[in-house]
């Protein structure tokens, strides 16, 4: 008779947990990992690195990264909405278990005597074949008087 009950017993968590999977209970086996790298160079001057990084830890799926867009604030005051960070003509693959930087951009903050330092945050949304995810904010200097490269 006990045997028979643990039979059922796991015959039971086994259709619970198809059924949940089935109904996608399970949250996407995505994460979306943004960061800043900051390098002071002098005195009001600094080397400012923003990366994003994708990892698909799905055994199954590859993951195709159709977009990357970012909002940003400076300060308490929100600057862009949608801003495309997407540098790939066509959407990127990320296979099974693998991690990959999607969006790397670099640029010196030069802040000078004047007050036109402010923090600037980033959040990135991704879209892909499994949906929509958000990454974390980052944090980074950000001045009026940006420069590129």
């Amino acid at each position: 008779m006990k045997n028979v009950l643990f039979i059922l017993c796991l015959f039971c968590f086994y259709l619970c947990t198809a059924f949940t999977e089935c109904l996608g209970a399970y949250p996407p086996l995505i994460r979306a990992h943004a960061f800043a790298d900051v390098m002071r160079l002098e005195k009001g001057q600094y080397f400012v690195s923003i990366f994003l990084e994708i990892h698909n830890d799905d055994n199954r799926i590859p993951l195709i990264i159709e977009s990357v867009t970012a909002d940003s604030w400076r300060g308490t005051r929100k600057a862009t909405v949608g801003e495309n960070w997407f540098e790939s003509p066509q959407p990127i693959v990320l296979m099974q278990n693998t991690k990959q930087k999607i969006v790397s951009r670099s640029f010196y903050v030069n802040k000078g005597f004047s007050a036109n330092y402010w923090v600037r945050w980033l959040k990135f949304k991704i879209k892909t074949n499994r949906g929509v995810f958000e990454s974390n904010y980052v944090g980074s200097p950000y001045s009026a008087n940006i420069s590129g490269k």
